[in-house]
């Protein structure tokens, strides 16, 4: 009887230990994503996107899409700037939690 409670008990160790660190990057991971506009409304293809964690200052980029679409996976939670560029000048920047 005891080898079986302690095959029980090394399984149910286990699984907790391989959920655990799936769970804590649930809640601490995020998606932002946006679409690329200028003044008219209409979208803005190629634009360079750039969020920069305002604690770390840590930056990362991407273009938009063909939409005016752009990405950013696995952003920690934290305090960010957006800022978007095309050739002709920054459009805007916008600062949030």
């Amino acid at each position: 009887m005891r080898p079986v409670r302690k095959f029980i008990f090394n399984m149910v160790a286990l699984v907790s230990f391989v959920t655990l660190p799936a769970a804590t990057w649930a809640q601490t991971n995020a998606s932002l994503r946006g679409t690329v506009t200028d003044q008219s409304g209409g979208v803005v293809a190629g634009a360079k996107v750039t969020l920069t964690n305002t604690g770390t200052r840590v930056a990362r980029t991407t273009n938009s899409d063909k939409d005016g679409n752009y990405l950013f996976e696995l952003v920690q939670v934290g305090k960010y700037k957006v800022t978007v560029e095309k050739s002709v000048g920054v459009y805007e920047s916008r600062h949030g939690a």
